[in-house]
C-alpha cells in the first residue's frame, strides 16, 4: 500500500535525523529531516479531490471560485477561515491544480509540528512523534485541513508558551486561530490551564470538573440562550442535528481509555509535574470522546487534546520510569500497537473521511 511505503520511508529518514541530531550533525539532521517532511507533504499534493471528504467540500469549490474572481471580490466571499483560503488564491495564480495547495497544507501541518517535536528534543525523539502522527492523525488530515493545520500551531503555541516565550506563542495562535476560529478557545485553554496547574497541580481537577459541566449543559445552555434571540436560533439547531455525523464507536473508547491509562501511569510514576498539563488534555480528550454523544462540535474540540498524545507520549517513552530498556521496548511497541489498531479499524475498515484506498489525481 502507498500509505505504508510513505509512512515507512519517512520514519527511516527521521531516525536517521535523530541519530545526526544527538550527534550534533546539523547538517545531516536538517538534510534527512528535509525528505523526511517531503514524503508525506508530496502523497497528500497527489491525492485524487475525491481523496478527502472535505476536498470537495470547500477547497475544490472555493479554488474554482478563485480562478473566476479577482483577489477582492473573492476575500469579499469569505467569512471566517481566511488564511486558509487565501493560500488557496494565491496557489490558482500559480497553478490550474489544487496539487500545489494541498502540499503547502501538508506542510503547515507537518512542520509546526515537527519543529514542536525539535524544541523539546532533549526530552523526545522525533521520529516517536511521527510514527504516532501517521498511525493516528495523517488521514484526518486529507479531510478536516484547515483544523488539523489550525491542531498543529497550537501544539506550537503551548510549547513556546511553556518555555515563557509569549510572542511566539501569540504569533503560533493567531496563526491557527485564521485557519480556524475553533483555535482561539483551545489558545485561551492553554494560557489558562499552564498558569493554573503552575499554581497548584490539583487546578487540573477543577478544570476536568468544568470541562464535564460544560458538556453536560451545553445543549441545554445554547438552546436557552438561541430562544432568548443572544445568539441566532440555527447555531442550537447546528449544534443537535450534528449528533449523528460521527459514530461513538466502543473500539475508539477502548483504544483512547488504554492510552490514557498509560499515560497516566507513567505520568505519574515519573512524578515530574511539569507533564501534569499534558497528561490533563489527553484526559480531556477523553472526556470530549464521550460527550460526541451529544453533539460532533465535541469531536472537533476533543481533536485539539487528543493532538497532545503526539508530545506527552514521546516525552515519557524517555521517562525515569522507563529507564529499563525492555521494558521501554514492551511500552512503546504498546502504544505503537494501538496505533496500528486505530488505523487499520478506522482508516483502513471504516475508511472514516473518504482517505481510504489512496487513488492518485488524474
Amino acid at each position: 500500500m502507498i500509505y505504508v511505503l510513505a509512512f515507512s520511508i519517512s520514519i527511516i529518514l527521521f531516525y536517521f535525523a535523530d541519530y545526526y541530531l544527538h550527534r550534533r550533525k546539523r547538517i545531516l539532521f536538517v538534510l534527512f529531516s528535509s525528505f523526511a517532511i517531503f514524503i508525506p507533504c508530496l502523497l497528500a499534493a497527489l491525492r485524487d479531490p475525491s481523496i478527502g471528504t472535505d476536498v470537495n467540500v470547500y477547497v475544490s469549490p472555493m479554488f474554482n471560485l478563485a480562478e473566476s474572481f479577482d483577489f477582492s471580490t473573492y476575500l469579499s466571499e469569505l467569512s471566517s477561515d481566511k488564511l486558509f483560503y487565501i493560500i488557496l488564491y494565491l496557489t490558482s495564480m500559480v497553478s490550474d491544480s489544487i496539487s500545489l495547495a494541498l502540499f503547502i497544507y501538508q506542510f503547515l501541518i507537518i512542520f509546526p509540528l515537527f519543529y514542536a517535536a525539535y524544541k523539546y528534543r532533549d526530552k523526545l525523539n522525533i521520529t516517536s512523534v511521527f510514527i504516532l502522527y501517521y498511525l493516528f492523525f495523517y488521514n484526518y488530515s486529507f479531510s478536516l485541513i484547515r483544523q488539523m493545520i489550525a491542531c498543529s500551531f497550537a501544539l506550537l503555541a503551548f510549547c513556546f508558551l511553556s518555555k515563557r516565550k509569549y510572542f511566539p506563542f501569540i504569533i503560533c495562535g493567531a496563526i491557527g486561530t485564521l485557519f480556524h476560529f475553533s483555535c482561539l478557545f483551545i489558545i485561551l485553554f492553554e494560557w489558562i490551564s499552564l498558569f493554573a496547574m503552575k499554581k497548584n497541580k490539583f487546578n487540573g481537577l477543577i478544570l476536568m470538573f468544568i470541562a464535564v459541566l460544560i458538556v453536560i449543559f451545553s445543549s441545554a445552555f445554547i438552546e436557552k440562550i438561541a430562544e432568548k434571540g443572544i445568539i441566532p436560533y440555527y447555531y442550537y439547531e447546528r449544534f443537535s442535528d450534528r449528533i449523528s455525523d460521527i459514530d461513538l464507536s466502543n473500539i475508539d473508547i477502548f483504544i483512547w481509555v488504554l492510552i490514557n491509562i498509560g499515560i497516566v501511569c507513567l505520568a505519574f510514576l515519573d512524578k515530574r509535574e511539569e507533564y501534569y498539563v499534558l497528561v490533563l488534555y489527553t484526559l480531556l480528550a477523553l472526556i470530549f470522546l464521550f460527550a460526541m454523544s451529544i453533539s460532533s462540535y465535541f469531536f472537533r474540540i476533543g481533536l485539539y487534546f487528543k493532538y497532545f498524545i503526539l508530545l506527552i507520549i514521546p516525552i515519557l517513552f524517555k521517562s525515569k520510569s522507563l529507564s529499563n530498556l525492555p521494558l521501554r521496548i514492551v511500552t512503546k511497541n504498546c502504544f505503537y500497537l494501538l496505533g496500528l489498531v486505530f488505523w487499520l479499524f478506522f482508516i483502513v475498515y471504516l475508511n472514516y473521511f473518504s482517505t481510504y484506498p489512496y487513488v492518485f489525481i488524474g
